[in-house]
């Protein structure tokens, strides 16, 4: 059997001054810039934005595919992420990503397979892993029983 291959395509664009635009296929553009602490300007999304927001992200599709597969009815799913930056030796680098989904369910089975969807979603999230070793991603849910 002839293994998978999936590509993905991206094209920036340089705008103006300190601001590029990200350009897909068939899919929405994003203007960002350089992070304000760096010069960049102010209420734009930068690419440190971006590779956070991609590892939250893919944490989210993760668990939406395998809750799929696990037959898992979710209510609601909301998270948030936080990343660290620190120099190590010369360049700036993410040290931790610190992902915190908070999960609703119905019953306290859902809750239990909640979580094995949950650690599943950890194992096979291409974001995440494809950083693994570099940056340290930590996934911590907190999954509730609706009304408790």
């Amino acid at each position: 059997m002839a293994e998978k291959i999936f590509v993905y395509r991206s094209k920036v664009n340089w705008k103006k001054e300190k601001i590029g635009i990200l350009v897909f296929e068939e899919k929405p553009e994003i203007v960002f810039t350089i992070p304000k602490e760096f010069g960049g300007e102010e209420n734009f999304l930068t690419p440190e934005d971006l590779f956070l927001a991609s590892i939250n992200a893919c944490v989210l599709t993760s668990f939406l595919y395998f809750s799929k597969i696990f037959q898992l009815k979710i209510l609601s799913y909301t998270s948030t992420a936080e990343g660290t930056i620190k120099k190590v030796g010369e360049p700036y680098v993410f040290t931790e990503v610190n992902i915190k989904p908070i999960i609703e369910v119905e019953t306290k089975e859902e809750k239990e397979k909640a979580v094995k969807v949950m650690e599943t979603a950890k194992k096979h999230c291409i974001v995440s892993k494809s950083v693994e070793g570099k940056v340290n991603v930590i996934i911590q849910p907190t999954i509730r029983i609706r009304g408790e």
